[in-house]
Formats: structure tokens, C-alpha cells, sequence
């Protein structure tokens, strides 16, 4: 009794960690096969609610970056209880990615108490790879009380983490080609390439062009594109966007037309001969024509499906 009396005097003084300690001492000295006293049930209620009820606030967001340059302003998380007091000398374990490749990252944690206002604050290392995610966090405390386990595991969403490529101001060639319905490869006037190259000068990357390796892209020769584009371009452009594009559906409805297209892209290093991304994205558009939707499928996709991923892949 001495110890729920206590429990209830922590969870006053908004002490959970020293709650949560005493619950669990509760749970240890009820005899295996009894039933448990209403003091523990009341407290393990009450510890339950009250971690489910904390406030998560985000104060400050990570703004996105580029590669190799710092965030500018740190992530900040208020912790409150419902009615709106801060939670200090909180533990709170905050998630976010090391390292990663082709969208699949590497996380690790960091585990920093809130202050008297119920605050965190986490300045991220610089990062050094391009991303797109979010960073998560959790209350870092660890009870044998599944029931309280359960809440303390869960992760919430914190911030996104974007992080954009370096080769911003870089000289960049895109190579796609385009395929008909019947799958054979577009010789020339490859005009998925052409609205890719043109969401990127909108978005400021200035030294980018068109390539044309049109056969050994179409065979899907890795090796053939990067000999191809070497004997071409020497070694005055580092970076190269290739891939294909080709129709998945094609099919007329009550308002004319709608055509899914697929986007198989790499992004190659050609001075060090190094992939650095590939992707595969699939978006499509209706039109009141085939060639209209032809045409506003090939946009969309450049526009919200390749632009993206690639800024945030290589």
C-alpha cells in the first residue's frame, strides 16, 4: 500500500520514470498464480493511461538539406501531459538514418531528456547520402509489463528527413528511352527525357542535358551504356540518368483514354564507373485523345514520380 501511495504522489509530480519503477516493483511481489491487488490494477490503469495520453509536439522540423551540408535548424519535441504541462526529465529516444541506398536506410538512436520546459533537442550529424524518410521517436523507458511494454515501443513519426544530392551545379546527362505500345524503342525525339530535363532546370539544376544511347540502353547493357557514353562525352560529365520507358496499360475510357507507363531509371558515376541509384516507378494519365494522355503520363511521371526520387536517391 506504502508503494501505491507513493505511485500516486510521482504521478503528481509528473515523475514517471520513478512511477513506472514502482509499478513494475508492484507487479514482482504478486505471487505467481494470485490474483493482483486493486492497488496494482488501479496503478497499472493509471500508468497505462498516462503514457497513452502524452502530448508529442513538434516545435521545430528539420528543413531539408543538401549532402555534406549541416540542417540548419534542429529538431524540437514537446512533451506534455494532456492539459497541456511539460513533462520534464523525460527520457525520449529519437531514431534517424546513418546510412542508406536506394531508399533503404540504416537508423540509429539517441536518447536525450527533456528540460524543464518539456523539450528535446536534437541537432543531427551532417549528413553525408541523400534521403528521404522520416526520423521517429519514443518514450525511452522499458517496463516487464507487457501491457505498458507495448505503449512505451511504439514509434511516432518526428520530422522529415530530406536530404537532397549534390549534383546541383554539376554537369548531368539524362538518357531515357521512350518505347511504342508494341515495345520496340523510339529511335529519337525521346520526350520523357525532354520533361525530366525540364522539371530539372525548373528546379534550378542548370547544367544538365540530353545524351542519346538509344540501343545499348534499350538491350539493358549496363556495360555497353558506360562505354557508349565514355567514348562520347569523355570525361566532361560525371553524372548520367539512363533508363527506359515503357507502356503497362493502355486502355479507353468513357472520356477518351488512359495510359500507365514504366519508368526503369539508373544513375551512373562515369568517372568512377560507380551505380549510384536505380528505381523503378510506375504512373499514368488519362487524356481526351491517346496521344493526350500520351503525353500528360509522360509529365506526371517526370514530374511527381522520377524527379523526386532521383534528387533524393543519388
Amino acid at each position: 500500500r506504502e508503494k501505491n501511495v507513493l505511485f500516486f504522489s510521482e504521478i503528481e509530480e509528473m515523475d514517471y520514470p520513478a512511477a513506472l519503477a514502482l509499478v513494475d516493483e508492484m507487479r514482482e511481489m504478486i505471487p505467481e498464480g494470485s490474483s493482483p491487488p486493486r492497488e496494482y490494477t488501479d496503478a497499472l490503469n493509471t500508468m497505462i493511461q498516462t503514457f497513452s495520453s502524452i502530448q508529442r509536439i513538434c516545435v521545430s522540423s528539420l528543413s531539408p538539406t543538401v549532402r555534406n551540408t549541416p540542417f540548419k535548424d534542429p529538431f524540437i519535441l514537446k512533451m506534455t501531459a494532456p492539459d497541456g504541462s511539460p513533462i520534464a526529465a523525460l527520457p525520449v529516444e529519437i531514431y534517424y538514418p546513418v546510412s542508406g541506398y536506394n531508399n533503404k536506410y540504416e537508423f540509429a538512436s539517441e536518447t536525450v531528456l527533456t528540460g524543464d520546459d518539456g523539450t528535446v533537442v536534437f541537432q543531427p550529424p551532417i549528413p553525408s547520402f541523400s534521403c528521404n524518410t522520416t526520423i521517429s521517436t519514443r518514450i525511452a523507458l522499458n517496463s516487464s509489463i507487457p501491457e505498458i511494454q507495448g505503449i512505451l515501443s511504439e514509434l511516432t513519426e518526428g520530422s522529415e528527413w530530406k536530404v537532397s544530392t549534390s549534383i546541383k551545379g554539376k554537369p548531368v546527362v539524362i538518357a531515357l528511352v521512350d518505347f511504342e505500345k508494341d515495345n520496340t524503342p523510339i529511335i529519337t525525339n525521346n520526350k520523357t527525357a525532354t520533361a525530366l530535363l525540364s522539371v530539372f532546370m525548373k528546379n534550378g539544376y542548370a547544367r544538365m542535358g540530353l545524351a542519346d544511347f538509344t540501343s545499348p540502353i534499350a538491350a539493358g547493357n549496363d556495360e555497353a551504356v558506360y562505354k557508349e557514353a565514355k567514348r562520347l562525352l569523355g570525361n566532361e560529365i560525371p553524372y548520367m540518368i539512363y533508363g527506359t520507358v515503357k507502356y503497362n496499360k493502355i486502355e479507353q475510357t468513357d472520356a477518351g483514354y488512359y495510359i500507365g507507363l514504366t519508368a526503369s531509371v539508373k544513375a551512373m558515376d562515369l568517372i568512377h564507373k560507380t551505380l549510384l541509384y536505380e528505381t523503378e516507378v510506375t504512373m499514368g494519365a488519362s487524356g481526351r485523345t491517346e496521344t493526350m494522355a500520351l503525353n500528360n503520363a509522360r509529365q506526371i511521371l517526370a514530374r511527381e514520380g522520377l524527379f523526386d526520387k532521383l534528387i533524393y536517391g543519388i
